[in-house]
């Protein structure tokens, strides 16, 4: 049974007359806004669930609302109640409290609307209710002022990122805040990261960084490095194994698999940015999942790795700093992933449905906040390498011109060549190329064929970098 039906069949049993209404329709004279008039947000306390009720163009007040309600609430996920909601997620909930059997509690501004459109579950439909009607279904609801209308930041906004009170306040939440409906300021996100629970930066990752920072280093710290790691250690070791090196001889030791094989760049980088992936966990399945992220992260390693050395820049990109940036620049969505796996299960949600939502957009919705932006603040707590946090922090940037931007260009280049590999699985001719700016080809000093070239190497070798991806992913 569709959703829809069930509230549907609600509203006919409590003998409410109701509209039924289709995204953006009008009734009867009265023009409705596609977006819906009332939100209702599930929230918890650790055990019993409460519903939250208020006009969709405010900004909820937590602070007020917890101080009213003298609860510790937070925002609670479908499935700690999802028994009680019919399936529904907690973006399309209707503010039904008898038909869920959870309590409401409704804004005092709700009593100044004539019309109140609300929720009718993920289908698109939506109903249609006069204010006698609604205020009827909630009788048995507390009543206070917990909503205040959202601040001119977030009316700044184009209309593909204007902030939704339910995606703010998912998004704050789950990092710590509680003025949700506000866009973020720089100092809370630190705040909100660090309430988060970060974890500490892996022992191994902190000698390899103490390595690369020094002028030189012995061959032989490398190698105890990684194989302080059994983890890091096995994989590196799959790396240099893998049929994309072909190397004939035997790769017994971590010592092979760098004198034979990757080299001490390449093996530093590598194993640096191996151990660091493999701190956060995440979901498997969906667009946003372990798999598909490590996909990206290893052809995106190996693309960088390949473009670099077709660059003709000074300072030269260094081949393994370029590995490491390709692997780790998208490290911002495992943290959301980790930090916050009901709303990351939501983003992922999103993604997969392949809405007009772009990715930025969906998590600026989501999280208030950019997986470019979380990657660069935890890789500057962490002390990691400037060129990967500048190259995190700017890669969908084609335009930055500041300190090492020629990391950040060589990703964006890099994430559009994946976006058309994945897209036609074909080699791209020069004409493919017509939406790259020529300042960046030129900043990077690349000709079109090196691109053309690269295409060719992953349609090649692919299917071999995605079974090392598996196991990154395991």
């Amino acid at each position: 049974m569709l959703i829809s039906k069930t509230v549907q069949d609600f509203l006919t049993s409590r003998r409410i007359p109701f509209r039924k209404l289709l995204r953006g329709s009008a009734t009867d004279g009265i023009t409705i806004p596609d977006h819906e008039r009332v939100r209702a947000v599930l929230l918890c306390d650790g055990t019993q669930p409460l519903l939250a009720v208020f006009p969709a163009n405010n900004g909820l007040d937590f602070e007020a609302l917890v101080a009213f309600t003298h609860r510790p609430l937070k925002v609670a996920t479908a499935r700690e109640f999802g028994s009680r909601l019919h399936g529904l997620s907690n973006l399309h909930l209707p503010p039904l409290g008898d038909m869920f059997g959870i309590n409401m509690v409704l804004d005092e501004s709700l009593r100044t609307l004539p019309w109140l459109r609300i929720a009718g579950g993920e289908d698109g439909v939506s109903y249609l209710l006069s204010n006698n009607a609604f205020w009827r279904l909630a009788e048995r609801a507390n009543v206070h002022s917990f909503s205040r209308p959202a601040a001119l930041e977030n009316q700044q906004l184009s209309p593909s990122v204007t902030h939704s009170s339910v995606y703010q306040l998912l998004g704050q939440v789950a990092l710590g805040g509680a003025n949700v409906g506000y866009a973020f300021k720089d100092n809370d996100i630190i705040e909100r990261l660090k309430e988060a629970k970060l974890p500490p930066i892996p022992a191994v990752a902190q000698r390899i960084i103490a390595l690369k920072a020094a002028d030189d280093f012995e061959l032989i710290d490398l190698v105890r490095a990684i194989e302080s790691d059994p983890a890091t250690s096995a994989h590196i070791l799959r790396l240099a194994r893998s049929a994309y090196y072909s190397y004939a001889g035997r790769i017994g030791s971590i010592r092979d698999a760098i004198f034979h094989v990757l080299g001490a760049d390449v093996a530093l980088h590598a194993a640096l940015g191996i151990a660091v992936g493999h701190v956060f966990t995440g979901p498997m399945e969906g667009p946003l999942g372990l798999p598909s992220h490590w996909r990206h992260a290893v052809r995106a390693a190996t693309t960088a790795q390949v473009l670099a050395s077709a660059t003709s820049v000074q300072p030269r990109i260094q081949l393994g700093t370029a590995y490491l940036v390709g692997l780790l620049h998208d490290t911002g969505f495992l943290l959301m992933a980790q930090s916050a796996p009901g709303e990351y299960k939501l983003l992922n949600k999103m993604m997969q449905a392949k809405s007009s939502l772009t990715t930025a957009d969906a998590e600026q919705r989501v999280f208030g906040v950019s997986h470019a932006e979380l990657g660069r603040r935890l890789f500057t707590e962490w002390n990691m390498p400037e060129e990967l946090i500048v190259a995190t922090a700017y890669h969908h940037d084609p335009e930055y011109n500041g300190p090492h931007c020629a990391y950040a260009h060589l990703i964006w280049l890099t994430d559009r060549l994946l976006r058309t590999q994945e897209e036609t699985h074909d080699n791209a001719d020069d004409g493919s190329w017509g939406d790259i700016p020529p300042s960046l080809l030129e900043s990077l000093g690349l000709e079109t064929y090196v691109l053309d070239d690269c295409l060719a190497l992953l349609n090649d070798k692919g299917e071999i970098l995605d079974g090392f991806a598996v196991h990154l992913a395991a």
